[in-house]
């Protein structure tokens, strides 16, 4: 039993979640977005079935991951362990969906921009191979790619204050969700690939953290974003999620 559910439900909650948000679970490879951006390896059927089967893995990966660190206390649990773990999915939910060193010219472009920057102006940028070497305009920060490190840090640091807050029922889960999911995929939109499954994956791990937390029911896909760029709108609609309206 996983929060009063068994082991089939949360699944199902899961795919469920995935299914109605993502794109790329639909068979759809979708590179708009920038000209950077590469197809994926499959397309249609095939890609909807290497989405399905990397789900599978990520549903037990989180589930998994659940036991452990849900019993982990603050000041014990870090950022630098959430890191890990929203790392560790995203080798998960791009498993066979794009080949290995897709983007690995422009991330040495942009490692070479960071090195010469920190040279000729004292700014100490990382960068992440796992992360976009483009902008994205629909982000509400709209960051440049050497930026995603660092804002990406600070969320981390966030999130493990507000997952304190949201166990000691300072905050409420909705909150915590909304928090998560608004910063990963409406926010800072750091992956290459999969941010919209990587957020699902961070909400139903949040989920899993407090014997008092249920799990939230996405409604469609264009519901899911009408207000994600509006922290305060997308509480609401988490609320919604998790009240089953």
């Amino acid at each position: 039993m996983i929060n009063g559910l068994s082991c089939d439900d949360f699944a199902a909650v899961f795919k469920e979640n995935i299914e109605k948000r993502s794109r790329t679970a639909k068979g759809v490879s979708d590179t708009s977005t920038s000209s950077k951006k590469k197809k994926l390896l499959k397309e249609k059927t095939a890609l909807k079935e290497q989405v399905a089967e990397n789900t599978e893995c990520l549903v037990k990966s989180v589930a998994i991951d659940s036991i452990f660190y849900s019993s982990i206390k603050q000041p014990f649990l870090k950022s630098v362990t959430i890191r890990a773990l929203m790392e560790s999915w995203d080798s998960v939910i791009n498993s066979g969906l794009q080949e290995e060193g897709a983007y690995l010219d422009d991330y040495l472009k942009l490692c070479a921009s960071a090195k010469e920057l920190k040279k000729t102006a004292g700014f100490n940028y990382r960068v992440n191979k796992r992360y976009r070497t483009w902008r994205v305009s629909y982000t509400k920060a709209n960051l440049d790619p050497l930026q995603l490190e660092s804002a990406m840090d600070f969320f981390y640091g966030e999130l493990v204050s507000k997952i304190e807050l949201a166990v000691n029922k300072q905050i409420s889960q909705a909150e915590l969700l909304a928090y998560a999911d608004h910063m990963i995929d409406g926010e800072i939109h750091p992956w290459a690939d999969g941010c919209g499954r990587s957020a699902t994956a961070a909400v139903m791990w949040l989920s899993l953290l407090s014997l008092d937390f249920v799990f939230p029911v996405f409604g469609e896909r264009s519901e899911h974003y009408a207000a994600i760029h509006d922290l305060t709108e997308h509480t609401k609609y988490y609320e919604c999620c998790l009240s089953g309206k």
